[in-house]
């Protein structure tokens, strides 16, 4: 897995296609159904579908920790662009109403070996997605 901490010479953690990160969040209710949004942009402008996130369960104390697979990109010869996907986990906060937490940086993966990288060691990464706002 990738390290979150890793920040390439582009400035923002990068991964590459069939890498698994974690993806964590909190300020849910407890045994809560959180659902996930998925989008994703090739830096060369397409659009991208992203393959749908199955639905987590917030633990006692309201946190979701979850595995995502980066999913593989269009050959480089069909696109060669970087991808930037953004995240958002949503479910009940412990008040009954809506909570929402969002990616904060995108998660920016290379179709190929990413031209900026620094070594990776590392055998989690892990994104914290954060309220944006009124959670």
């Amino acid at each position: 897995m990738a390290d979150p901490n890793a920040v390439s010479g582009c400035g923002v953690p990068f991964v590459s296609a069939g890498e698994q990160v974690r993806l964590a969040a909190a300020g849910f209710e407890s045994g809560a159904t959180v659902s996930f949004a998925a989008r994703a942009v090739s830096l060369g402008g397409t659009a991208l579908t992203v393959p749908a996130l199955a639905d987590a369960t917030a633990d006692t104390d309201g946190e979701i920790d979850v595995a995502w697979t980066v999913p593989a990109a269009p050959a480089v010869g069909t696109d060669p662009a970087p991808r930037a996907y953004v995240i958002d986990a949503t479910g009940d906060n412990p008040d009954g109403g809506a909570h929402t937490a969002y990616m904060t940086v995108p998660l920016v993966a290379y179709p190929a070996t990413a031209p900026c990288a620094v070594a990776d060691t590392a055998s989690t990464a892990r994104w914290a997605l954060r309220c944006r706002s009124m959670c």
